[in-house]
């Protein structure tokens, strides 16, 4: 269902956006949760206990030993930036202009 709904959703931006702030506004009053990471994080439960995205978790955690920077493009609320300064590198954001 998440498949069909997701990608009629995003022809609409202003909807996207709405549903995104809807969906965004519960996670503000929650706590911030120690990851088994080693970082707090208030996000989605995946991200909480350590199991969002494992494949690409293992890969960055072996990659940041050998980088001194890490570059951060925002595209979600910056699980991996945590990551990278839980190692102490520098994280760099890119913002994009109007």
């Amino acid at each position: 269902m998440k498949k069909i709904i997701k990608p009629l959703i995003e022809k609409f931006p202003r909807l996207a956006f709405i549903l995104r702030y809807i969906r965004d506004i519960k996670y503000i009053n929650h706590e911030a949760k120690i990851t088994p990471h080693g970082f707090k994080l208030i996000g989605n439960q995946q991200m909480q206990m350590g199991s969002f995205e494992p494949h690409e978790t293992k890969l960055i955690k072996k990659i940041l030993p050998k980088v001194n920077t890490v570059i951060n493009v925002g595209a979600n609320i910056g699980y991996y930036s945590c990551l990278s300064l839980k190692y102490e590198k520098k994280s760099l954001l890119l913002s994009q202009s109007n």
